[in-house]
């Protein structure tokens, strides 16, 4: 791995391992700084971090913090299964598989991550 490659695993890892803390807490605003804005207002989405003091980001947290949850809740674990970066033409998006362990039946989602000026947050969960 090279250097910044590393740089962006470890620095994103720790990253998605503070999300799903916050998240598994309940606590939905603590999830502001680390996540992108993601509302109607195209010209702060990639540009700025959600606000929890703006209801229709709190609004937004509150989703993405049910919507983890709920994997986390519906599994029995989860594990950090491989990390990667994609570019595309805005950028590079640093990316983590995660396992949600349901038995047999995992599920898995790939948290995405951009670059907010020095700092990583995360900009996407796929499924």
């Amino acid at each position: 791995m090279k250097p910044d490659e590393e740089y962006y695993c470890n620095e994103s890892r720790r990253l998605l391992i503070r999300l799903l803390q916050a998240a598994r807490s309940g606590a939905d605003d603590e999830l502001a700084p680390l996540v992108f804005y993601r509302g109607n207002d195209k010209a702060r989405t990639w540009t700025e971090l959600a606000d929890p003091r703006n209801s229709d980001d709190r609004a937004y947290l509150g989703r993405l913090g049910r919507r983890i949850r709920n994997y986390m809740y519906q599994s029995t674990g989860y594990s950090l299964s491989a990390f990667y970066t994609e570019t595309d033409r805005d950028g590079s998006w640093y990316v983590w598989e995660v396992y949600f362990n349901k038995g047999i039946d995992n599920k898995i989602c790939y948290f995405r991550f951009r670059e907010h000026g020095t700092l990583l947050a995360l900009g996407d969960i796929d499924t």
